[in-house]
């Protein structure tokens, strides 16, 4: 077992099965994670719902809590009430809210990901084509189908994560959030280019009650300055940061390689070992159990 990994939780990575080719597959990052002492992972798919993977590999392996999740994006009907309930009737605890089909990433998925662009034009073609998903009304207010999605989320005390909407509709979304009671919000990979939260705005969610979330892959890509990064967490504490990989692309090591090394870079860094626990494994359990 390697020490360094001992009670990690990953709260954000892609596996096997997908639409594209993933560095593992479910078994294969539960079979990394038992051996390198992890305590868990929750299992994020752009496009198919995950509980029922989740509690499959959870059967197989009763020590390790593998996490289901939802991403309204529009193969779940988007910002779908029914998606949500029906996942946390199967034991999921993570709502993504839009990824691929949010208007602010929509234009970058149809230039950068050809399994979507493919997809899309199929659809188009047989006169199915679907707008941008949108959080916010043509008055900037939150749509009614969010509030609804908002109450599943506070019923089941589920984890609400913003995926790749825009600040806007991120900012209004929490705030919508807090007033209908959830107790659980992730301000999602912030070193992401089309989502870049600067620290004065993290400093906004922050204040919301949200927890930020660094995703290593991010690092790895040399997306953001690494020296921008730990500024950030010690602006925000690191008891309200949390560290995911986001790993599972085929180009990259395993999600389990990405979280070892995002635990060395931190502890290179001068973060303590608490510290770095608490980022990696401390506040991403609390936030799903």
């Amino acid at each position: 077992m390697d020490d360094i990994l001992k009670g990690a939780f990953d709260l954000h990575i892609h596996c096997s099965p997908d639409i594209v080719s993933r560095s593992v597959d479910d078994l294969d990052m539960a079979e990394d994670a038992v051996k390198n002492g992890m305590s868990g992972f929750v299992i994020k798919n752009h496009y198919a719902p995950t509980a029922g993977r989740a509690a499959l590999v959870r059967k197989l392996y009763p020590g390790l809590n593998a996490v289901g999740s939802v991403t309204l994006d529009s193969a779940v009907g988007g910002i779908n009430p029914m998606a949500v309930e029906t996942m946390a009737r199967m034991g999921g605890k993570v709502v993504w809210f839009p990824t691929f089909d949010s208007y602010l990433q929509l234009d970058y998925a149809m230039e950068h990901t050809p399994q979507f662009i493919e997809m899309q034009m199929k659809l188009t073609r047989a006169g199915m084509h679907h707008p941008a998903i949108r959080v916010l009304d043509e008055d900037g207010r939150v749509r009614k189908e969010v509030r609804l999605v908002l109450d599943v989320i506070a019923d089941y005390d589920l984890l609400l994560a913003t995926g790749h909407i825009s600040h806007e509709e991120a900012y209004e979304l929490m705030k919508a959030a807090r007033e209908q009671h959830v107790r659980r919000m992730l301000l999602s990979h912030v070193d992401c280019l089309s989502t870049r939260y600067t620290v004065e705005e993290q400093k906004v969610f922050l204040d919301l009650g949200a927890v930020i979330e660094h995703s290593f892959l991010y690092t790895a890509e040399k997306a953001v300055h690494w020296d921008v990064i730990c500024n950030e967490i010690r602006c925000a504490g690191t008891d309200r940061v949390v560290f995911s990989t986001d790993f599972g692309q085929s180009r990259w090591d395993s999600p389990a390689e990405g979280m070892r090394c995002c635990i060395q870079k931190l502890l290179e860094s001068g973060f303590s070992e608490g510290e770095v626990r608490a980022m990696t494994a401390k506040t991403p359990r609390a936030l799903i159990e």
